[in-house]
């Protein structure tokens, strides 16, 4: 949890009232262990899907990745993923991308903590957490999440925070990470139906594939970028039956 100062950073946080002194949050397992499990992850073909908040925790992740890999040889697409991913740092991102690590992003806390992350780890850090635009730039797959109930279970809600990246006090973090809403739909469906190695069967609309899908009031390509988190559900379908329908 970043916002208590929680999240793992190279660097101390900028506020460390309650904290001692350069306190750069904790580790909440050793290196080796986390090296035990990649490793355990790529011998046994488990899709490893880790879990991962501020740079150096994800230094420790990409640590145990890179081992895993160079110790069993493995190299293909295994759909490998960092969920979170907070704080990610630019060069962390070219890691993830040659060693076909799939970021899983949670924009609601550009939202909910803001403020927050301005104030006890400075602008620079703050406004580049995540930096969906950077990894779309890389041409690197994501997948966006709303991580319920740690925040509101809306979709759309999760899609415009990731378009917009407003603040709850007012404002906007890091302006320069904004996606274009067909992108962020994508990272919300079909990319994440990928990373779960369903895209077969999900994640777009296409013959053959299950029919979930939901009918909205209006589309989201063409409203202004800040009313998606308004636009309202209409219709839902699962496996092609109506599972709800608006009165």
């Amino acid at each position: 949890a970043p916002q208590l100062r929680l999240a793992y950073f190279t660097k101390p946080y900028n506020d460390t009232s309650g904290f001692p002194k350069d306190w750069r949050g904790m580790a909440v397992a050793t290196q080796a262990l986390v090296d035990h499990y990649a490793k355990l992850a790529y011998e046994k073909n488990i899709q490893y899907y880790g879990y991962s908040n501020g740079d150096a925790g994800i230094d420790m992740t990409l640590a145990g990745i890179a081992k895993a890999i160079r110790e069993t040889g493995i190299t293909e697409d295994r759909r490998t993923a960092i969920a979170h991913s907070f704080f990610i740092r630019d060069d962390q991102l070219d890691q993830y991308k040659a060693n076909k690590i799939l970021p899983q992003f949670m924009p609601n806390h550009i939202w909910m903590y803001g403020d927050v992350y301005r104030k006890i780890l400075g602008d620079e850090r703050a406004s580049n957490m995540v930096p969906l635009n950077l990894t779309h730039a890389k041409g690197m797959q994501f997948g966006i999440h709303n991580d319920t109930p740690s925040s509101g279970p809306s979709a759309l809600f999760t899609i415009g925070t990731a378009v917009n990246r407003n603040i709850y006090g007012g404002g906007v973090l890091g302006p320069d990470q904004r996606i274009d809403p067909y992108i962020a739909l994508r990272a919300f469906t079909s990319v994440a139906a990928y990373q779960y190695k369903e895209e077969a069967s999900k994640g777009s609309i296409a013959a053959g594939k299950l029919a979930d899908m939901v009918l909205l009031d209006r589309n989201p390509l063409k409203v202004d970028p800040m009313e998606i988190k308004d636009i309202q559900i209409v219709k839902t379908i699962k496996n092609g039956k109506d599972l709800y329908v608006r009165p």
